[in-house]
């Protein structure tokens, strides 16, 4: 990162609800959770809110929200506070690795010297204050002062106790002194000193520095200065500091706001906060329900915005509350995610890396035009003993929705939005270990409208609901550890693919086309070892099918590819690992990652989950494409476990520990039937130099841009049911302003249409 590096958000800015915008060609986007807030402020006329993944700025008038994360315009990822700048519409964010951006308008300065600070104590930065056009940070290494005119550190001043220094947890500015709190008490010197970086500047406050607990907060309130201590508040008129209110809660901290002070209290239950319109008067309640945890508030001319722990943004007016939380996730997509039927579905997770669960109540996430939608007990009664949503899958003709749970079976959401659930005296197997535990962790539909299920742990483990109703339990003929079970999937052929963890292998299991009789079932396993199977490794993480009917097994130690088609049965069919060509030396491929997951998009190329970012290779695998981290491109993390693709648009969307973010890929799903292709953008505005997408094409098919007359300016060939075009001609000039054609044909030359493009100046 490069100091004051300034970052337009012109191309980055997202409006979610009504104002919500086309991704363009090779953008990224991010959906990261809202529902979990850390702070709010006052912008202008508008409400800024902060998670801990990214900010919204809500427009009260036009009911929109603006958002911006490292996919768009912020430079990096977990933000621990923000501060505004009273005197100006600039806003500070400081992250929790002490990296740190200031905000202004449309720009964001990215200020990393404190996070770049070789030291051997530890970092750590607890709050911020705005002194005119300087920022003063109470850090673990003392007050560091920002100039925000050169957007760099300006000096640090250390706060002395004997021959050590100590942290400071907050700083306020009153009556011509700056004062420091400290885990041992206050120290204050004189602001407009000339050395406070000398520690014999600064001196001890002396009823506040013989304290047994540290003052976390101190804030001036018209011509007072406050400080707390544990669950009291302490005030300073003169000379004299005196107790003023004891919270019925710990204190978690001070905020003035349209001149009143809020004392905001909670545990790990429960958060309240308490509003005094003077010193001297009672303190009033702000009264909301009882799952609400106030984190911070501001009021703006009586009207209370709060930052809640559990439900985000929120309005409290006239004892009325109201959620404004920004359309998005509630909390991070942890379980499998699938994109069917024009909609991305996804689970907030089931287990941990030892198998326990992590009982998670944030549900079910579903995306489309429309936004997201949330299912969990928070919103659906239904689902209110439901954690641990993990596998998901589709009908595809009734567009149900079912959703298994890691201990508590599967729940079917109806489009009208009833639920359903399935556990005990049902078609599920339960563990062998606990009885009344049904652990799904896999979902898949057939052809024929049959739901296949994996219940980990059960003797049988793969169990079928059929489209009459009907069902039928199968054990898995072979030994395998503990009975894991993982994933499932389906081929074009109907065979059915079991990833079983924990070193296990993979399964492959044909019933042919008759379930309820087995005696011609077949079963296949598939292992490490010349012999039996020829993966790369027993732990399989991963399977996908391509569009040549090819199986690409994603391993601890790379990819391996079984391409056998009906022969997979017999001994013969190994997989093979293809020996690709990197740098200077060839190897097996990814031999050295750990693949997650893999997804072949509407080229047939192969998208890439690794603990180490994410690889876009041919549809061959022998050459990379693209490679994406969190340090050459917004990518929220390198650690990402699943990928889901958009077939229409190409959007690819990574799921990560930080959020999900997207990328729009050049190739979407080829079409079979002749229509007119789609160009975006059309037109093409002023000074655009994106891609242009030409979409809805058939596969392998020839596009031609000619001017009217017939004139050749570019050829190029579609990447599935897509071509791209960055609008210039083979001489490499952009194209001048007018109206251009675009022909289309398939391969053999029997398909063909047109369209027109628009340039305009």
């Amino acid at each position: 990162m490069k100091r004051g590096v300034a970052i337009s958000l012109i191309m980055f800015a997202f409006f979610v609800g009504r104002s919500q915008t086309r991704q363009a060609i090779e953008q990224w986007q991010a959906y990261v959770a809202f529902g979990h807030g850390i702070q709010v402020d006052q912008s202008g006329n508008n409400v800024l809110y902060a998670s801990k993944y990214g900010l919204s700025i809500y427009d009260p008038v036009a009911k929109d929200y603006e958002i911006r994360t490292k996919a768009q315009g912020l430079s990096d990822l977990t933000i621990l506070f923000v501060r505004k700048d009273p005197g100006s519409l600039k806003t500070l964010v400081v992250y929790d690795n002490g990296n740190m951006d200031l905000l202004n308008g449309d720009q964001t300065y990215n200020i990393p010297d404190f996070f770049l600070k070789q030291t051997t104590s530890s970092k750590h930065i607890y709050d911020a204050l705005w002194i005119g056009s300087e920022i003063y940070l109470s850090t673990s290494l003392g007050i560091v002062v920002v100039n925000t005119a050169k957007n760099e550190i300006k000096d640090t001043y250390k706060i002395p106790d004997n021959s050590l220094f100590l942290e400071v947890l907050d700083v306020a500015l009153q009556n011509g002194y700056l004062y420091a709190a400290t885990n041992k008490g206050v120290q204050k010197a004189l602001f407009n000193s000339t050395s406070l970086s000398n520690p014999a500047q600064w001196s001890w406050e002396p009823s506040m520095s013989t304290v047994s607990s540290p003052i976390k907060n101190l804030v001036s309130w018209n011509e007072a200065l406050l400080a707390t201590r544990n669950d009291s508040v302490f005030i300073k008129n003169g000379q004299t500091w005196s107790f003023m209110f004891a919270s019925p809660l710990p204190i978690l901290s001070l905020r003035v706001s349209n001149n009143k002070l809020l004392v905001l209290c909670g545990n790990d239950l429960v958060g309240k906060i308490f509003s005094f319109q003077s010193s001297n008067s009672t303190p009033q309640s702000i009264v909301f329900s009882s799952e609400t945890f106030a984190v911070d508030a501001i009021d703006v001319n009586g009207t209370y915005w709060i930052a809640d722990k559990n439900k985000g943004l929120l309005q409290v007016s006239n004892g009325v509350e109201s959620n404004y939380t920004p359309n998005a996730p509630v909390g991070i997509s942890a379980g499998q995610t699938i994109f069917q039927q024009g909609k991305l579905l996804s689970t907030s997770g089931g287990v941990d890396a030892a198998g326990l669960t992590l009982n998670n109540s944030d549900g079910i996430y579903v995306f489309d035009v429309n936004g997201w939608k949330i299912y969990n007990a928070r919103n659906t009664p239904a689902l209110s003993t439901f954690t641990d949503a993990l596998s998901i899958a589709v009908d595809p003709v009734t567009n149900k929705i079912y959703v298994g749970s890691y201990g508590k079976g599967i729940a079917s959401i109806s489009t009208d939005g009833k639920v359903a659930r399935f556990t005990s005296n049902s078609f599920l197997s339960n563990a062998l270990n606990s009885p009344s535990t049904y652990n799904i962790t896999g979902l898949a539909f057939d052809q024929s409208q049959n739901l296949w299920i994996l219940c980990d742990g059960a003797s049988q483990g793969l169990c079928v609901l059929k489209k009459d109703g009907s069902f039928k339990k199968f054990s898995i003929p072979y030994t395998y550890t503990d009975l894991r079970l993982s994933k499932i999937l389906i081929d074009e052929s109907q065979k059915i693919w079991i990833v079983s963890s924990r070193g296990n292998g993979l399964f492959c299991f044909d019933h042919g086309g008759t379930i309820d009789q087995i005696n011609d079932d077949k079963w296949r396993y598939f292992r490490s070892g010349s012999g039996a199977g020829n993966l790369p490794s027993s732990n399989v993480n991963c399977v996908a099918a391509d569009r040549n009917g090819f199986l690409w097994v994603g391993t601890d130690k790379g990819i391996g590819i079984i391409q056998c088609g009906e022969d997979v049965f017999a001994a013969i069919c190994q997989a093979t690992i293809p020996i690709v060509q990197q740098d200077f030396y060839a190897g097996t491929l990814f031999g050295e990652e750990n693949v997650l997951d893999i997804e072949v998009d509407g080229a047939n190329r192969k998208w890439i989950a690794t603990e180490k970012g994410v690889w876009l290779i041919s549809a061959d695998g022998q050459k990379v494409i693209n490679k994406f981290t969190s340090e050459n491109s917004p990518l929220l993390d390198n650690h990402v476990h699943e990928i889901s693709i958009n077939p229409q648009s190409g959007e690819v969307f990574f799921m990560t520990a930080f959020g999900i973010c997207s990328y729009r890929g050049t190739a979407t799903e080829p079409v079979t039937e002749k229509k007119q292709p789609i160009v975006f953008p059309n037109p093409v505005p002023p000074g655009y130099n994106g891609s242009i997408a030409i979409k809805g094409l058939p596969e392998n098919a020839w596009v031609k841009i000619t001017e009217l007359n017939g004139k050749l300016v570019h050829q190029t060939k579609s990447l599935g049911g897509q071509a791209i075009w960055n609008g210039k001609n083979y001489k490499g000039e952009k194209v001048s302003s007018g109206v251009y054609l675009v022909i289309v044909s398939d391969e053999f030359n029997t398909y063909q249409v047109s369209t027109k493009i628009f340039f305009i100046k």
